[in-house]
């Protein structure tokens, strides 16, 4: 009996014999290239409409097209929608588009947070030079200065580059790169066909498009408002603020972590990527803190789920007292923060500010 369940284990692990595996290559092929022309003409008002509205904002090319590093390291042109001022590839060189830099155009930023600004790939994909799915392709500059000494990082050379990835999907762009790595070549090892990887992508799909529309009806009235109270509204935030719910929020004097002294009791207000604003039951010293932001991550998921909550570090320190109390407290405090290391980083973007795709 042992002998024959053996047996009957080992015949389902074969691979499929060499003519199946080149069908089903072949129709892998066909639909890829069916799904990115329908695709194309279901986008096509916008390929009309945003061309329009790029060049009208300031001039520039409506498309940006770069170099990029595809499948054996081969170099091949990459299409998007342009969201950065012209010459700003020259200006980030070797470096990571982060909150940092001001380099997005007007209309750039809304594009790239609805992932809009990538549908021109889906002329890459009927090129052949990407797929629906697979690590996202890096530039030679960043990939020279950050990647090339990552072990295991040239793994995702064995295979088309993506529009989406799978470490793109769950990880905000903060990821260290070690980190990405891990997670492309992980999920490049597991045997998935062509309608489960289409799956995903046509899932991601429909909740960036649920998110276009979200994010665009919430814009016409933000500038609804603006407009009907002309002349009376403060200046505009560069950095966007969000709210987590369910964040335990702790702030202690900056020494020896052995001699940390807890500041009283603290209450989130809101966060962007340098600043957040707090209510505390006592006033906080002018000297360096140090924030520590936990959340439950279970809670979102099931009730069964057994996820460790999560916490991260920041160096802060007091930019000013508002004038206005908080609800919860007897002051309210603008804070300028900075994550205590990449690792920190990814935490407070993932989980607090929750920029991931999903």
């Amino acid at each position: 009996m042992l002998a024959q369940s053996l047996e009957k284990n080992t015949k389902r692990t074969d691979p499929p014999a060499k003519g199946t595996r080149k069908l089903r290559s072949a129709l892998d092929w066909l639909l890829e290239k069916l799904l990115a022309v329908l695709l194309l003409v279901l986008s096509s008002p916008l390929f009309i409409v945003l061309p329009l509205l790029i060049k009208l904002q300031d001039g520039g090319p409506a498309f940006y097209r770069g170099d990029r590093l595809g499948r054996h390291k081969e170099t091949f042109q990459m299409y998007k929608f342009r969201t950065l001022v012209p010459d700003a590839e020259s200006q980030l060189g070797a470096q990571l588009l982060n909150h940092q830099h001001q380099l997005h155009t007007p209309l750039g930023k809304f594009l790239r947070d609805v992932r809009v600004d990538e549908l021109p790939q889906l002329y890459n994909v009927l090129r052949g030079d990407m797929a629906f799915f697979g690590p996202r392709p890096e530039r030679q500059a960043v990939y020279e200065a950050q990647c090339a000494q990552i072990p295991g990082y040239d793994k995702r050379f064995a295979v088309k580059p993506g529009v989406l990835g799978y470490s793109q999907l769950f990880t905000p762009h903060s990821a260290p790169k070690r980190m990405r790595a891990t997670i492309d070549n992980n999920y490049g090892q597991r045997e998935q066909g062509l309608l489960h990887e289409l799956g995903v992508v046509i899932y991601a799909f429909s909740h960036l498009s649920f998110g276009l529309v979200k994010r665009a009806s919430r814009s016409v009235l933000k500038r609804c408002v603006m407009f009907r109270h002309a002349g009376k509204t403060r200046e505009r935030r560069r950095l966007k603020r969000v709210s987590p719910v369910g964040v335990e929020v702790a702030l202690f004097t900056d020494v020896h972590a052995m001699k940390r002294q807890r500041l009283g009791k603290v209450v989130l207000g809101d966060i962007s990527d340098e600043w957040t604003r707090v209510y505390c039951d006592q006033p906080l010293p002018e000297e360096p803190l140090v924030l520590q932001l936990r959340i439950d991550t279970s809670a979102r998921r099931s009730r069964n789920a057994t996820d460790k909550p999560k916490t991260t570090y920041c160096r802060a320190s007091v930019v000013r007292q508002l004038e206005r109390p908080g609800h919860t407290g007897q002051y309210t405090y603008l804070l300028k923060y900075e994550p205590t290391s990449p690792l920190n980083r990814y935490l407070l973007d993932k989980y607090f500010i929750a920029k991931s795709i999903f």
